[in-house]
Formats: structure tokens, sequence, C-alpha cells
């Protein structure tokens, strides 16, 4: 009888340990940096020009938000920013004060705050640039997919032009939203989505907020993301490169005991700088946070503010 009750228990014991799907979806409302999430002109967020923020970070997400902290005196921003814009009429001779704005007018769901991607660089790394979405906790998570669609600017000046880039009316006219998927090992993958186009002789725009499917990534430690158009130059793309994404999915395998785990019970987190500072909100450049459990367990992860 020992011996049954032993197996069967064993039995238990693996069936709770048994890998599961954890699947994570990015919550704009639930951003640490900024701790509070402010909405000013054009119902984007406020600080989107402050050299603060390189990053906005939303655990376990870090996004990028300023390249090299660099706002060129508060006049520019790349990478991604947060807005809850809901209008998203034309406004041709003024773009650049409502790109903040998605076609759909707004979120996936209403009042929903979604993202603002700006890829502003036109050669370098395109890895180490704008438009990343690194992790926080150090781990690598399956990409699932996340919401897309057009931001107002280029959506509108692709059908009738803005100034700087030619509406698309030739043959093959495409523009281009690319996901790569960096691996542990350095090696990446690939998808891509056609924001707009010109086909058969008819003008097409995603005018809705679109899954899209990103499992192709496979398990990425980075995700970061590049675009084409077939209206380039001598100084890189004229189409606006802006587009809108939002619920950003991934998964991780969890088994019984790290579910047990997780419901541990935080005491507090403090943040280490590379001089050994220690503080209760990040610094400025590179962290090491630290989470300390009401069991007295510790975690520690590296961020980027």
């Amino acid at each position: 009888m020992r011996k049954i009750f032993t197996l069967a228990a064993a039995a238990m014991i693996a069936a709770g340990a048994m890998a599961a799907e954890k699947v994570i979806v990015m919550d704009l409302n639930n951003t640490t940096v900024p701790e509070t999430l402010t909405f000013g002109d054009n119902n984007a967020w406020a600080d989107t020009y402050n050299d603060e923020y390189s990053y906005i970070e939303c655990p376990p997400f870090l996004i990028s938000h300023i390249y090299e902290n660099s706002s060129w005196g508060g006049s520019y921003w790349d990478g991604f920013t947060i807005s809850c814009e809901t209008e998203n009429a034309n406004h041709d001779g003024n773009y650049l004060s409502y790109q903040f704005s998605s076609v759909p007018g707004g979120g996936v769901e209403d009042g929903e705050p979604f993202l603002v991607g700006y890829w502003g660089w036109y050669d370098g790394d395109d890895e180490a640039r704008s438009n990343h979405i690194i992790f926080n906790d150090g781990n690598t998570y399956d990409i699932k997919g996340v919401y897309v669609t057009n931001s107002t600017w280029p959506y509108y000046g692709c059908q009738e032009g803005d100034g700087f880039a030619r509406a698309f009316d030739q043959e093959g006219d495409s523009f281009k939203l690319i996901a790569h998927g960096v691996h542990s090992d350095a090696t990446e993958s690939t998808a891509e989505i056609e924001l707009i186009g010109y086909h058969n002789g008819q003008f097409s725009a995603i005018d809705t907020w679109e899954w899209w499917d990103l499992t192709a990534l496979g398990n990425c430690e980075k995700v970061y993301f590049t675009m084409t158009s077939t209206d380039s130059g001598q100084y890189g793309i004229n189409t606006a490169k802006y587009f809108c994404l939002s619920k950003f999915t991934i998964a991780t395998q969890v088994t019984g005991i790290d579910e047990v785990n997780t419901a541990k019970q935080v005491q507090n987190v403090k943040y280490v700088n590379i001089n050994g500072m220690e503080s209760s909100t990040p610094f400025q450049g590179l962290n090491v946070k630290v989470t300390t459990y009401t069991d007295g367990t510790r975690s520690t992860a590296k961020i980027v503010k």
C-alpha cells in the first residue's frame, strides 16, 4: 500500500509540474516607468519629448522611447510613445500636430491607450536603434502577435501625397512593417505586414485594428521593427514612417512549481546602479532591480531607464 501511495503521489507531483503556457498581454494602463501616465496635447503621453525617458517600462516589457536620450531640446522623439487620441480626420498640411492618431480612431477597445511607433532612422544598426521591445526580467519569450493599424499621417499621405511623399498610385506601391525577432543565439527571424499598397489598380490600406500573427518569430529576447516603402529616395523612405500597435502578446512555458513561485508576495523593490548606489526608483541608464519577497527570497533583473 505504501508503494502504491508513493507512486500516486509522484504522479500527482509530476502532473502539477507539467509545462503549461502562460500568456502575457502588454497593458499600457499599468506602466511602472513612468509611474503615472498622463496625457497632454492631442491626447498623447505628456512626457513624449522628455529626455528622461529612454524606455517605457510595462513589466516584463521595456519599450524603446527616445534613442540615446536625446529629444534635441524637446523637439523630437522616436521609438514608441503612448496615445489615447480618438480623432482621426485628415489634417492635410498639419500632419505633425496630429501624429498621435490611429486611423480607426483610438485603441482596440474604447478608451484604451495604444502605442504609436515612429521609425526615425534610415541608416546604421537596425537592431540598436529605435522601435524595439525587450524584456526586463532577462528571460526569453515566445512571441504570439500584436494588433496593428495605420497612423493617420501615412494613411492620408499615401492617398493624396503630403508634400514629402507622393501618393500611392503606381502599380506595386507598398508600405510595409517588418518585425525582427532576435533569439538568444543572436540569430533572427522576421515577419512582415503590408500597411498600405496599390495593387491591380486599387489603393488599399489597413483601416481597422488587425491581429498580426508573429508566431513565426519563435522564442526571442528582443523584437525590433523596421519599415520599407516603394516611395524612397536619397535620404531613405519618403512615406511618413509611423504605425500603431496594441496588446503586444507573448507567452512562456511554466510548471505547477513555477506558478507557486509566482504567487510569492513582494516585500520591497530597490534599484542599484553601476556605481553601487541604491534607490527605491530607477536610476538613469542601467539598473539592477532587486526584488525581496516576504519569504526572504530575492530575484534580480537588469533594466534600462
